[in-house]
C-alpha cells in the first residue's frame, strides 16, 4: 500500500509540473512554423477569440506584424494579466532578453 502512495503522489507531482512547464514559441501548439532555416524563423500565430495558449518561452529576438486590429490578453507567469491592443499594418520589436513580453 505505501508503494502504491508513493506511485500516486510522484504522477501528481510529474502531472502538476507538467502543467506548469513553459515551451519554446515554436513549440507551442497555436503558434505554426511556416518557415525555419539558418536565418528566419516565421511563425503563423492565429488564436480564436476566447482561445490560450500554453505558456511559452520567447528566448531569441523577434519581430512582430499585426495583420488585424485585436485585442490580447497577456500574463507572464506569477503575474496578473495585462491587456495590449494590435493595429492592423503595425510591426514591433522584441529582444526578449530576459524572456519577457510585456513590461511596465
Amino acid at each position: 500500500m505505501k508503494k502504491i502512495v508513493v506511485v500516486f503522489a510522484f504522477a501528481v507531482f510529474v502531472a502538476t509540473s507538467m502543467l506548469t512547464a513553459q515551451v519554446q514559441v515554436s513549440k507551442e501548439p497555436l503558434h505554426k512554423k511556416v518557415l525555419e532555416n539558418k536565418y528566419i524563423r516565421l511563425l503563423d500565430v492565429w488564436i480564436q477569440p476566447g482561445d490560450t495558449t500554453l505558456f511559452h518561452i520567447h528566448s531569441t529576438s523577434s519581430v512582430f506584424l499585426q495583420f488585424t486590429n485585436t485585442t490580447v490578453g497577456i500574463q507572464i507567469k506569477g503575474k496578473d494579466w495585462a491587456k495590449t491592443h494590435n493595429i492592423e499594418g503595425s510591426a514591433s520589436y522584441r529582444s526578449f532578453l530576459n524572456d519577457t513580453w510585456f513590461t511596465e
